[in-house]
């Protein structure tokens, strides 16, 4: 499965991008951080003659807060949001949202503004945007224009974007200090996409009543859905199991779930109802405690590092090395492992294939292709990815490690040594993505329990369902190293 032939365009600003999404309009696609485009062009769904990349574009990564608004821009990556101290502080809903889209490599690629226009009505980022009434604020080379969210998504993988627009960036307008929230969802395992998702923010008033509220579903129909008649119902009552009751029948009213492979209308619609019962009173419960885990610390089993997120931006703020025209190959130059490397790639050569056949590094195993499955997974500055969906030449300057860059087979690296000694291997396919992918949590997790293991690793499949043993050896790799 590979993309259709295509032309590189890697504009260095927006005024650039929006000049060639000008001249090319139905026959280009914007390239953010491919998590959702690539697959489909891999599974020649999607077929654009002309990929522009914002990757290389200035000024779209920006994350800023004041008293009232937390404003993104649209090419944040998701792990950033996840990792910003300011946001959990400020708006923690978002971040809880953020810890339910599928799984950390994903989530350290793909980004707030192209999760927000792939427009998923499953996904959890459209459900906050609309729950807190987000504005979306687009670009053409003609004007610019603000976008309420229950103005933005107009239907199914639909919005209100024109050919020739750019999403810029989102504003959402903080909620009360106070307020307590909840972001849950009903998921196969962690990480899918939602049966049913809710969103809920709840504000008491100095007497104790519902002042504010908040309440949208996702999964329930072709766009998430705010439900005012529910938060019209709760403004003014005390908080408590029967008004909760009556505003979580008014939601289900207020729906039409479709029924598909994953779940029936009846189920979805009753899912909601046992949902938006217990978000609101989660919510509740956070009005009183504030119980937010607080900004992630590695010390305490948290991804990142205290701090703003800026550094952890500032390695892949690399200069694109220029556009490619019809049938042209682009050079770029890579440190592998530790060894620089260079090369021409075709604009639609894989990364993977790149490390692969270019490079004779065939640790990296080439799966689903379209970033399901992780075997192909690799860390690229510092964060691990699916080099199936990344191009060759997105990694122009960038530091990569794979399997073959963490030990030797005179000395493996403890991760290795442990899934030897577990027996976490059985084929192997699946192996080496597995231990980068446990690096990356072991590097961010000082001491994880097994439940973050699993979850930390569940983007991640064995087909040999080995997956008991592939615990032991990390949970052993992190006791080990607590001893040394």
């Amino acid at each position: 499965m590979k993309p259709a032939p295509f032309n590189l365009l890697r504009p260095r600003s927006v005024d650039e991008a929006l000049g060639l999404l000008q001249s090319y309009r139905d026959e280009a696609k914007v390239l953010a951080g491919g998590q959702s485009l690539v697959p489909l062009m891999n599974f020649r769904l999607a077929q654009p003659h002309y990929l522009i990349d914002l990757n290389g574009v200035e000024g779209l990564d920006k994350i800023e807060i004041d008293d009232q608004t937390l404003s993104l821009g649209a090419m944040v990556r998701q792990r950033d949001v996840e990792g910003s101290p300011s946001i959990a502080e400020r708006l923690p809903i978002l971040r809880e949202a953020i810890e339910q889209v599928a799984h950390p490599a994903i989530r350290n690629r793909g980004t707030v503004g192209g999760s927000m226009v792939h427009a998923d009505p499953s996904a959890e980022l459209p459900l906050i945007a609309t729950a807190l009434d987000a504005n979306f604020h687009l670009r053409s080379a003609q004007a610019n224009r603000s976008v309420a969210a229950k103005d933005f998504y107009q239907g199914y993988l639909l919005t209100d974007i024109a050919p020739d627009e750019l999403l810029v960036g989102i504003d959402f307008r903080l909620p009360p200090a106070a307020c307590g929230w909840c972001c849950s969802e009903i998921t196969r395992r962690h990480g899918d996409f939602a049966i049913v998702a809710v969103a809920v923010v709840l504000g008491l008033g100095g007497d104790r009543r519902i002042a504010f509220v908040r309440v949208a579903l996702g999964g329930v129909g072709p766009a998430p859905l705010r439900v005012e008649a529910a938060e019209a119902a709760l403004l003014g009552e005390w908080p408590g199991a029967e008004p909760f009751r009556r505003a979580a029948d008014i939601a289900t009213q207020a729906v039409d779930p479709p029924s598909d492979i994953h779940a029936s209308s009846s189920y979805r619609r009753h899912v909601a109802r046992v949902l938006v019962r217990r978000a609101l009173s989660v919510a509740e419960s956070r009005v009183a405690t504030r119980r937010d885990p607080g900004p992630f610390d590695s010390a305490q089993g948290r991804p990142f590092p205290r701090g703003e997120t800026e550094h952890l931006r500032a390695a892949s703020s690399r200069e694109p090395n220029g556009s490619s025209g019809p049938g042209e190959r682009i050079s770029i130059a890579v440190a592998v492992n530790g060894v620089r490397r260079t090369a021409t790639v075709e604009p639609r050569c894989s990364l993977v294939d790149f490390l692969r056949h270019d490079l004779g590094l065939v640790g990296t195993h080439v799966g689903c292709e379209h970033g399901v499955c992780g075997a192909c997974t690799i860390m690229l500055d510092g964060r691990t990815v699916r080099s199936c969906l990344l191009f060759a030449a997105q990694a122009d300057g960038a530091e990569i490690i794979t399997i073959e860059g963490i030990g030797t087979n005179e000395a493996l690296h403890p991760l290795q040594l442990a899934f030897r000694q577990h027996h976490a291997l059985q084929c192997g396919f699946c192996t080496p993505g597995m231990i980068l992918a446990a690096l990356e949590l072991l590097r961010d997790h000082a001491d994880p329990t097994e439940e973050e293991i699993r979850v930390g690793l569940g983007g991640n499949l064995c087909m040999c369902t080995g997956y008991v043993n592939i615990v032991r050896a990390v949970r052993a790799a992190a006791q080990e190293r607590k001893t040394v």
